[in-house]
């Protein structure tokens, strides 16, 4: 394969080459290596001319919705505690007195934050997206100070159906939310959706959710042959939106509920652990990474905890017992690559076919995207210990354990 330029060798005039895991993917790069600064912009623009495979036109930075580059710096922070929580074993577990039980030092957890109400808008009558981040914002602060959540992850998009703002947020501990209709009514406010409640109930959203349902059983129970939830199901290949119907003995149990309560404590919070943290990425992606909307938000679309940016990802030089491994996957065809230059990405293909090479278009990174079981299945077993020794570190300075 020696005729593949991405997995030559390094020359003796290289630095060296760097190789930085990522989740499901790689990132290859050489140290020292020439950024194309000799390449002319006729060059440049001859290459871009020649593609088999155009960029797409205009980009997405200000107009509301998630481009390539936020993504990736999303994912990159998912990521990092993705990869903690690979690490942080039971021997890591601590007795929270302000929760009653133990907490793994970093144990993933997904929650969606919604609004039981159509959300409130601004003078000029678009939605108030900053007053609802605001909220979610005051909410997770007082989650890292009861809950001892460390690193948190959010992502906000508009509701498919009614174009509500809502939150997708990754935490870095297991916080217990009482099942439904079990002691409720007398649970203590720090249970994550009366907290939630609460602040929603200062900004006005919980009376209208209580009018409406009130309005709704005036007459008593009534069941609701339409009523569904989506949720996100795999199809074998991707996460996907499936339409589940709400059975008659769960809106029973609701409406029941909802009455003792007097429709105080709608259910805005979906809370679960997502277990295994190796099948967290894809999983995460589905709901937090998507460029898609009913609506632009106004503002940022996500955020994340303080810190959590500037750990860095593992990296070690791109060792031949690695590169072995590498040319594996893609001779098994459970790899592909992507060749990073200055002038765009592509596949080793339209690399060679445009002879870009000749052109002065260098390749500054290589990516190699693979399904991360399959990386694991074939990594070298030293680098598998490297790799673990440098994440059981940071969780080390992270939490103290």
């Amino acid at each position: 394969m020696s005729h593949v330029p991405f997995l030559r060798k390094s020359s003796a005039s290289e630095v060296g080459t760097t190789f930085e895991l990522r989740q499901n993917s790689a990132v290859v790069y050489s140290r020292g290596a020439r950024r194309g600064a000799d390449r002319t912009e006729a060059q440049q623009q001859a290459a871009i001319e020649n593609l088999f495979t155009q960029q797409q036109a205009g980009g997405t930075k200000g107009k509301g919705y998630m481009s390539k580059a936020t993504r990736s710096e999303l994912m990159k922070c998912v990521q990092r505690m993705i990869a903690m929580a690979s690490v942080s074993a039971a021997k890591t577990m601590r007795y929270n007195p302000k929760l009653g039980y133990r907490q793994q030092a970093c144990y993933p957890t997904f929650l969606t934050l919604v609004l039981p109400s159509d959300q409130v808008c601004k003078a000029d009558g678009t939605p108030d997206d900053k007053q609802v981040k605001a909220l979610v914002g005051r909410f997770l602060g007082e989650v890292q100070r009861v809950c001892d959540v460390v690193h948190y992850v959010a992502v906000f998009e508009p509701q498919p159906t009614t174009g509500n703002l809502h939150a997708h947020i990754l935490i870095d501990k297991f916080v217990e939310n009482l099942p439904e209709g079990q002691n409720k009514v007398d649970a203590t406010p720090l249970r994550l959706t009366k907290l939630w409640n609460h602040f929603l109930r200062g900004a006005g959203y919980i009376e209208p959710y209580a009018e409406k349902m009130r309005a709704k059983y005036a007459s008593g129970f009534v069941f609701d042959a339409d009523l569904a939830e989506v949720r996100k199901q795999w199809d074998g290949a991707t996460w996907c939106d499936v339409a589940v119907p709400v059975p008659e003995a769960t809106q029973r149990s609701r409406y029941a509920y909802g009455v003792a309560t007097d429709w105080q404590e709608p259910n805005t919070v979906d809370i679960h652990a997502v277990g295994k943290a190796e099948n967290l990425a894809g999983y995460i992606a589905a709901y937090m990474a998507k460029n898609e909307g009913v609506r632009p938000i106004d503002g940022r679309l996500w955020s994340h905890s303080k810190g959590l940016e500037k750990l860095p990802l593992y990296q070690e030089d791109f060792t031949d017992e690695v590169r072995a491994s590498v040319s594996q996957l893609i001779e098994q065809g459970k790899a592909k690559t992507l060749l990073v230059t200055a002038s765009g990405a592509f596949t080793p293909q339209e690399y060679e076919d445009n002879d870009l090479a000749a052109l002065g278009v260098a390749v500054v990174a290589t990516i190699y995207t693979w399904r991360q079981s399959d990386w694991w299945a074939v990594a070298p077993p030293a680098y598998v210990r490297r790799y673990r020794h440098y994440w059981r570190d940071v969780v080390r300075r992270e939490y103290g354990v």
